[in-house]
C-alpha cells in the first residue's frame, strides 16, 4: 500500500515509521496552508467529471436504458483518471514541501528527485542522479 501514502524522497534516510508520518502530517499542513492546492484538486475532480459526462452522452447515442456494466465501465474509469490526476498533482505540487520538511530536519536531500546526498561534498552544484542544481533556494 505504499504507492497510496509514498515517501517522496529517499528510502534509505534513517527514519523511522513515526517520523515518516510526522513528515507527512508536515508537509499537509504546509499543502493545505496554499489555497491554490486546493483549487487545483477542485477544478480536476470537476474537469474529469465534465469529461466523463461528455463521453457518457456521447456513447449512449440518446438511449434510454443502459446496461449495468456501462455504469461498471463508466465508474472504472473515472476512478482510474481521477487517480492518476491526483497522483500527478500530489508529485507535481506536494512531493517538494515533503522534502523542504526533511531538508529542514537536516537531512541533504535533492530538491527535484529526493536522493538522500549524504556521500556528496557540500561544493557539488548538481544532484548527481538528476543533475537538478543544489544550490541554495
Amino acid at each position: 500500500m505504499s504507492f497510496l501514502t509514498p515517501d517522496y524522497f529517499d528510502r534509505a534516510l534513517p527514519l523511522s515509521s513515526d517520523d515518516r508520518k510526522e513528515v507527512r502530517r508536515q508537509a499537509w499542513k504546509r499543502w493545505f496552508a496554499q489555497r491554490v492546492n486546493l483549487s487545483l484538486y477542485i477544478v480536476v475532480i470537476a474537469g474529469i467529471n465534465v469529461t466523463a459526462d461528455l463521453a457518457w452522452r456521447g456513447y449512449r447515442h440518446g438511449q434510454v436504458q443502459t446496461a449495468w456494466w456501462e455504469w461498471v465501465i463508466a465508474g472504472t474509469v473515472f476512478v482510474i483518471a481521477l487517480y492518476g490526476a491526483l497522483l500527478v498533482l500530489q508529485r507535481w505540487r506536494f512531493a517538494p514541501l515533503a522534502r523542504e520538511v526533511v531538508r529542514e530536519q537536516g537531512f541533504n536531500v535533492c530538491r527535484r528527485c529526493g536522493r538522500w546526498l549524504r556521500d556528496e561534498p557540500p561544493e557539488m552544484s548538481a544532484c548527481p542522479h538528476c543533475g537538478a542544481s543544489l544550490g541554495a533556494s
